[in-house]
């Protein structure tokens, strides 16, 4: 969930730091999602995706020095205008500090460099990984003390409509939308 996210935001690079296998549904997240936007008659943007590629000797290790080099390179390489590193469960068991290695790497780059923290065994739910790519996107990305007066106007008008919130956990796709719009607008929201 959490890549299926971050592939939506562009000139983002996308650092899994985990061993190779732990990424390869990224393809296919990311073939699903630019073959929607053809549908819809977007423009698909490319999605750029970097895999620390933890072995057995980074197990015992550490993957720290290798995630602070794919920061560097994906800097380097992209000159993206950010860098998310999606974080699996093996940095987390084997105790790599990934929080201190983006901040240290923060002062090395010009792009907004921020983790999200989706180590699988730590939730039985699969919307974990919505809530970690919000939470690291708004904790790193966004100052509330920049938001303006026309930001909070806004907040309190959708505050007093009716609205709804779409929670889409198992496709993406063209007729799932006009699906959902048709749905929406039948019960007038």
């Amino acid at each position: 969930m959490a890549t299926g996210m971050l592939n939506t935001i562009p000139k983002l690079v996308i650092i899994t730091h985990a061993p190779l296998g732990c990424g390869s549904q990224i393809p296919t997240v990311v073939r699903s999602q630019a073959n929607n936007k053809t549908l819809r008659g977007l423009k698909s943007t490319e999605t750029i995706w970097i895999n620390t590629n933890l072995t057995e000797f980074d197990v015992v290790e550490g993957g720290e020095k290798k995630l602070k080099e794919a920061i560097l390179y994906a800097e380097k390489e992209f000159k993206p205008d950010a860098i998310a590193v999606s974080v699996s469960c093996v940095p987390a068991l084997i105790g790599d500090d990934v929080d201190s290695i983006v901040s240290e790497a923060q002062k090395l780059v010009s792009a907004k460099v921020f983790p999200v923290h989706c180590e699988g065994f730590k939730s039985k739910l699969v919307a974990t990984g919505y809530d970690s790519t919000y939470h690291g996107f708004l904790k790193r990305l966004v100052d509330p003390d920049d938001a303006s007066e026309g930001d909070r106007n806004l907040t309190k008008q959708l505050n007093q409509k009716k609205t709804v919130n779409i929670f889409v956990a198992g496709s993406f796709s063209y007729g799932d939308t006009h699906e959902l719009i048709r749905l929406i607008e039948a019960q007038s929201l």
